[in-house]
């Protein structure tokens, strides 16, 4: 994957024109295997890179115990708990964007 400026970019810049992929992702998750998310080095290169990005994600989202609130303290290792962090993250900003998306098309249809 090609990393950009910030997760947001990245991100923004990775499912850019994929409305479908975006769709099977917050209907059936991230797990089923997307390019950029199947192996665990490109999780963990992921991860990696936006690590301190991810963590300000998840701690806005479950304040300061948001390694036992999210599920990540119950993984069995580092690469699962990345796995799940990035899983997790992905999967949540694919439910923003679809949102988004659902406003647009419900305003052009008014």
């Amino acid at each position: 994957m090609d990393f950009k400026y910030d997760l947001q970019d990245t991100l923004t810049a990775r499912f850019e024109g994929e409305w479908t992929e975006i769709e099977d992702i917050v209907t059936h998750g991230i797990s089923g295997g997307f390019h950029g998310f199947i192996y665990t080095h490109e999780i963990n290169e992921f991860f990696n890179e936006f690590e301190n990005e991810i963590e300000d994600y998840y701690f806005e989202i479950f304040g300061s115990e948001w390694i036992k609130d999210s599920g990540a303290a119950d993984c069995d290792g580092f690469d699962s708990m990345r796995c799940h962090l990035v899983y997790g993250l992905v999967e949540m900003w694919c439910a923003d964007k679809w949102e988004e998306l659902m406003e647009v098309a419900e305003e052009a249809v008014a």
